[in-house]
């Protein structure tokens, strides 16, 4: 988990990378990192302003002329205030805290590790290795990382596999193993690196799209598309050759697609997407006639047909979703 300051510039770095690949992707802050960070800031300020005023003022009593110290900007030695800038700075460069409120039940998994010891909380050691001592008693740690580990698992639900936890502490690890886990990175300039050497949103999307219309357009059953042709329906049905004198009414019915032959006007975004697919298709004529009181129904053999169809894609989720807006067939192939 964190270690030291915030530098707010590498987050930053990281969004604008991941706007720059066009990529759906979010960028988390834990809210117990969050603290930690501001207690960091707190702890540092503490420790450098009270030496570095009491230096002015030694300086000052032996007589040199130190200029008077404004002193730090209102709040920032108040750790509430220092909480509430970190936060706001992050939304601000366009990451997402993820609050322990909407998921309360990580911090209490949090709490019953570190009381229990169980999970990623353990006892806290000095720099000899030696367990440290309050009043008399070893000094339990682990609630902010445990439930750091526990939020990140209820705020990405099912989608655990698809998160990249940063995070160098072997306590991640161990809360992980055995079970689901997130990818381990150890570093944000691993994950920007990994980043960089993603296919860009767009691409991808379009990507995915063609694949769909190739493989999933032939599949499409008659009843989803709507016939528009663009040339004179009589023109078609007439260059089919079939004896057409005997019928009252003739129409095309689309058997199959047989071959997507050219795709173009293609426009895309990360979750959507159209094109103009030129097709050959079959259909057979149907022909209507009336007999000895009653509509009769013939059908003529099979030809195979220019056509195009418009169509569009949505994603829904990580899937896309194709749909013929319209159906065009043009003229009878020789």
């Amino acid at each position: 988990m964190p270690r030291g300051l915030l530098d707010l510039s590498k987050i930053e770095d990281l969004v604008n990378i991941i706007d720059e690949q066009e990529r759906d992707i979010a960028v988390w802050i834990l809210e117990p990192v969050l603290w930690e960070w501001a207690e960091h800031l707190f702890d540092s300020i503490s420790r450098t302003v009270e030496p570095f005023e009491n230096s002015l003022a030694a300086a000052r009593r032996v007589g040199l002329d130190v200029p008077n110290w404004p002193g730090l900007p209102s709040g920032a030695a108040e750790i509430e205030h220092l909480v509430k800038v970190l936060s706001d700075s992050l939304e601000g460069v366009g990451a997402e805290i993820v609050r322990l409120a909407a998921h309360p039940l990580a911090a209490v998994q949090g709490i019953r590790d570190q009381i229990l010891q169980t999970g990623a909380a353990r006892r806290k050691t000095d720099s000899g290795g030696k367990q440290k001592v309050l009043g008399g008693a070893r000094v339990k740690t682990g609630a902010a990382d445990s439930a750091s580990f526990n939020l990140l698992e209820q705020r990405a639900s099912s989608q655990l596999g698809n998160v990249v936890l940063v995070s160098a502490d072997r306590d991640a690890v161990a809360h992980f193993r055995g079970r689901e886990s997130p990818v381990m990175a150890k570093d944000l300039w691993q994950t920007r690196r990994g980043l960089l050497t993603l296919t860009a949103g767009s691409e991808l999307a379009l990507n995915e799209f063609l694949e769909k219309i190739y493989n999933q357009l032939p599949e499409i059953e008659q009843a989803a598309l709507r016939l528009v042709p663009t040339d004179d329906y009589g023109n078609l049905v007439s260059a089919s050759g079939w004896d057409l004198e005997r019928y009252l009414n003739t129409k095309a019915l689309v058997t199959q697609i047989d071959s997507v032959d050219e795709i173009g006007d293609i426009e895309t975004s990360r979750s959507y997407a159209s094109a103009s697919v030129q097709l050959t298709v079959s259909i057979v004529i149907e022909g209507t006639w009336w007999d000895s009181g009653r509509l009769e129904n013939d059908f003529s053999p099979a030809y195979d047909v220019a056509a195009t169809a418009e169509v569009y894609g949505d994603k829904d989720s990580s899937e896309w979703v194709l749909h013929v807006e319209h159906f065009y067939l043009h003229s009878i192939r020789g």
